[in-house]
């Protein structure tokens, strides 16, 4: 097999699952339905989304990507407001954790249009909210844990100081990434799950190779896949990069295109030292919103 080609840009899928009788989450503001075409729900993706003086969310990713500085030293006034599709108590359907119950917060926006995306709903839409807003609702479920997604939550340049301010609060924070958008600045303390998009995904030449060298132990590497021909190619990458000695790598079946058992067979013969994952929110509350 020759060599996969990493020298141009490389880039969760996140989950969870709301209980029943759970404290109300919020609702989404003006935020498009699940079902919606993901080609339709956003439209091209380098036209910006809303904007006001207090949150800049972008679909260009040049406009984000290799600022981590400017996100950093942004001032007072200007890091005060995200743009929230929803904030909601569940159990984390993805990565290591899955089944612990969580906090998600899912930021407004994403540069990404890939073809198995489920939170389109998230493109565009979402409201204004003050990061002492963020840190109250989220006290209001006392939790231990909590995830910051999106859509592509590092596409808002306020998403890093939101990250901090979590992991003050004494919270074990992780961060579901496109992998599209330098992970750099986020604080260290934070889990960074960071996707690498397949060829399937229709995103791969998104792809942040230089994101790679960055991880660490604590972090995480996820590859959706769509069929065989994603599989081989997440094999090469795997060994061609020596990820499960950077960090725990998890591999996913995207759900109703690739047979989770199928998946399973391939990476028992091949002996490959990756976590097999499937969706715990999609198992349980079948991909409703806020789970």
């Amino acid at each position: 097999m020759s060599q996969v080609n990493t020298d141009a840009q490389l880039p969760l899928r996140d989950g969870g699952v709301e209980p029943s009788g759970a404290p109300a989450r919020s609702t989404p503001v003006g935020a498009p339905s699940r079902s919606d075409d993901p080609s339709a729900a956003g439209g091209a993706a380098s036209q910006l989304l809303p904007q006001s003086a207090d949150y800049v969310i972008t679909s260009d990713l040049a406009s984000v990507d290799g600022s981590p500085s400017r996100m950093a030293s942004s001032s007072t006034s200007n890091v005060s407001q995200l743009r929230i599709t929803e904030i909601f108590f569940s159990l984390q359907g993805e990565t290591s954790r899955v089944g612990l119950p969580t906090v998600f917060i899912r930021l407004t926006g994403c540069p990404l249009r890939c073809t198995y995306c489920d939170t389109a709903y998230a493109f565009t839409g979402g409201e204004s909210r003050s990061m002492a807003e963020i840190l109250r609702q989220v006290s209001e479920y006392s939790p231990h844990y909590v995830t910051v997604t999106g859509g592509e939550p590092l596409a808002q340049k306020n998403c890093l100081l939101l990250l901090q301010a979590l992991c003050d609060a004494g919270y074990e924070v992780s961060l579901e990434t496109g992998g599209a958008l330098d992970i750099g600045a986020v604080d260290a303390r934070v889990m960074r799950v960071v996707d690498i998009k397949t060829p399937a995904s229709g995103e791969v030449e998104k792809n942040l190779w230089r994101n790679l060298e960055l991880l660490t132990a604590h972090d995480e590497i996820k590859f959706v896949l769509c069929d065989e021909n994603d599989y081989r190619w997440a094999k090469e990458i795997l060994g061609q990069h020596r990820l499960a000695e950077k960090c725990p790598v998890l591999f996913s079946p995207a759900h109703g295109t690739l047979n989770a058992t199928q998946l399973a067979g391939w990476i028992l013969h091949d002996r490959l030292p990756v976590r097999m994952q499937v969706q715990l929110h999609k198992l349980l509350w079948n991909n409703a919103p806020g789970h």
